[in-house]
């Protein structure tokens, strides 16, 4: 998407309010969320640190 990385996500909106990997054989993926108000934003990256996916949740 982009080529947003974790690392130019973080410089921008700062330290997430969650982060978890998560494992699924040998795919190997990042979950950052950051809560904002009523929303819930969540980001998952690949194994080369490259956007995959948003997800955007109200609360």
């Amino acid at each position: 998407m982009g080529g947003i990385t974790k690392r130019m996500l973080v410089g921008s909106w700062g330290a997430p309010t969650n982060s978890i990997t998560i494992r699924n054989g040998s795919l190997v993926q990042q979950k950052i969320t950051y809560v904002r108000g009523k929303y819930k934003l969540a980001f998952i990256f690949n194994s080369s640190t490259n956007l995959d996916h948003i997800s955007l949740l109200k609360r």
